[in-house]
């Protein structure tokens, strides 16, 4: 009886500290799907600009004169 006692207790021991790093990987799978989601719209704000640039070419309007008000931006090599 005191063999499965012990068993018992080493059973019940591994079975916390498997829901404990369940618990843990849950938490950082949440940490880690919350930065994607904010990185994506990131990305999907940018293609989206180069898909309104490209369907404006498309249907011919853009500029005439070839002239914009608006100072051009660059990223930066880190941005990339």
């Amino acid at each position: 009886m005191q063999g499965y006692a012990i068993n018992e207790n080493r059973l019940a021991q591994k079975q916390q500290e498997v829901q404990t790093l369940k618990d843990g990987i849950r938490i950082l799978s949440r940490a880690i799907q919350q930065k994607e989601e904010n990185l994506n719209l990131d990305c999907l704000n940018h293609f989206a600009k180069g898909l309104e640039l490209l369907d404006d070419n498309d249907h011919e309007n853009l500029d005439k004169k070839g002239l914009s008000k608006r100072k051009a931006t660059y990223p930066e090599l880190a941005q990339y």
